[in-house]
């Protein structure tokens, strides 16, 4: 199967939707089939978008788990179906996902998590209608979500005459889920959120240390239908190194940026305090975010 939706547009082009306000249409269903003794079927699914010109598109090529007849009637890996996108005469592709070589869709009448039925491409279009196209085995952007924290520049520290170090980190959590998605999160949360980097810049008195302003980041992959803490926090060193920590300098704010599929919901929210005065490790501050199954998200400051 395949279904397409477009970035800013909450309406899915598909088998179960085939036609939207945004100019696609839908018809036929991508299936094979081939058993002794009788005539072979083969048919295929066409979609068509009026017009692509300065817009995003995220195309989901899925495998349609046919219980009944994968189990009793076999099931052959080498049959993929073959995606091909034709932009104003020029074409794409063709994608598919994985050949699942010998890995059956099936076991014990239950789905197997092994076996991939899944590709995407993403296609996104100038006003000129020049269009770049890209497969993943991962889908993001249907209802995707980022967070960034950082720190001012080395050069605006230098300006500010901003001494010491200070360290902030990102956590988030999502309702439902037992895992956190933070620095120590290897690889990718059970509910798609893959945290990247360390909030923390230091500049020195002199230039025996090298000064530095590094982000960092947090990504969910599809957001719809959840609801996210995202908390900010000040990080406290265990056992502070004088020499590299002479002043956790509370003239420095970190800054969080949320998106929402590439568009920016919340901008510059700061982390604000004193950490001289402040050091029971209580400093921080969360932003929930609640996102239904068509991802309209809202986002708000609970501290």
């Amino acid at each position: 199967m395949v279904s397409i939706v477009k970035l800013g547009n909450e309406t899915e082009c598909s088998y179960y939707q085939k036609t939207t306000d945004w100019g696609c249409m839908h018809r036929g269903d991508a299936l094979v089939e081939n058993f002794i003794d009788y005539a072979p079927i083969v048919a295929n699914e066409i979609v068509s978008i009026a017009d692509v010109r300065n817009a995003t598109f995220y195309f989901s090529l899925e495998h349609y788990y046919d219980l009944e007849k994968e189990m009793h009637y076999g099931y052959d890996s080498d049959m993929n179906a073959d995606l091909t996108i034709n932009i104003a005469g020029e074409n794409f592709g063709p994608f598919s996902h994985s050949p699942n070589l010998q890995v059956s869709t099936h076991i014990d009448k239950s789905v197997n998590p092994e076996y991939n039925g899944d590709t995407f491409v993403t296609v996104k279009c100038d006003e000129q209608c020049n269009c770049e196209v890209d497969q993943s085995e991962e889908i993001c952007n249907v209802c995707e979500i980022r967070a960034v924290l950082n720190f001012p520049s080395v050069t605006k520290a230098d300006t500010d005459q901003y001494y010491g170090y200070h360290n902030d980190v990102i956590t988030v959590n999502r309702e439902g889920f037992a895992d956190t998605c933070d620095f120590d999160t290897i690889g990718e949360t059970d509910w798609g959120c893959k945290h990247d980097g360390d909030a923390r810049i230091w500049y020195g008195y002199d230039d025996e240390y090298d000064s530095s302003s590094e982000k960092e980041s947090v990504r969910v992959c599809d957001g719809s239908d959840g609801n996210f803490e995202f908390t900010i926090s000040h990080y406290y060193p265990s056992d502070p190194n004088p020499n590299s920590n002479p002043n956790p300098n509370q003239l420095y704010v970190s800054s969080f940026y949320l998106s929402i599929n590439g568009e920016e919901t919340v901008g510059d929210y700061q982390l604000e305090h004193d950490v001289e005065e402040d050091n029971d490790g209580n400093i921080q501050k969360t932003i929930t975010v609640n996102c239904d199954s068509t991802c309209n998200c809202v986002a708000n400051s609970i501290t």
